[in-house]
């Protein structure tokens, strides 16, 4: 079983060159390459998850919310597919 960490630094936050603009793809392509069966993924907005999403459809997500009220999810696990039940 091949299982990811990540944790992506939110992307709310004014960095810089390090502003998650400028590493999104970075990131998306340091994800790919492991092809690994399970993600999890921490500090996540929703504007990561909706690119991770889009970039790994072969995955479903799960997500848990930090605060309910705004509805960001903080920590969330992508699985493939193919090899779990949704």
């Amino acid at each position: 079983m091949r299982i990811l960490t990540c944790n992506l630094r939110g992307a709310e936050f004014e960095d810089g060159a390090d502003h998650w603009s400028f590493r999104r793809d970075i990131c998306v392509e340091a994800v790919k390459e492991p092809k690994a069966e399970i993600i999890c993924f921490q500090e996540m907005l929703q504007v990561q998850r909706d690119l991770f999403c889009a970039e790994l459809p072969d995955y479903h997500s799960v997500s848990a919310l930090d605060v309910p009220v705004d509805g960001r999810p903080v920590n969330t696990i992508m699985y493939r597919r193919d090899l779990y039940i949704e």
